[in-house]
């Protein structure tokens, strides 16, 4: 079973795929089958088509390659406890 490495998607980057919206779909196109991309609750599916074999993968959500704003210093609370 040969699956080609490299997939045509257009005008995908690693951002779009953190935008996708529930139940969107991405196709790609590879040298020898398609690629589908699709977002579900907790991550996505990838599911390919090489050569006539069929498969399909769950990728869990992560958020280790979003780009992150610089985080801004707490504001220190002026709440006084209480002993109740």
């Amino acid at each position: 079973m040969k699956f080609s490495r490299s997939w045509k998607i257009k005008n995908m980057d690693q951002e779009k795929i953190y935008k996708m919206n529930l139940h969107e779909i991405i196709d790609g196109i590879g040298e020898t089958g398609f690629l589908r991309i699709l977002r579900v609750a907790g991550g996505w599916v990838y599911i390919s088509n090489s050569g006539g074999h069929l498969a399909s993968s769950f990728v869990p959500f992560s958020d280790e390659f979003v780009k992150r704003q610089p985080l801004k210093p707490a504001i220190p609370s002026t709440r006084v406890a209480s002993n109740q």
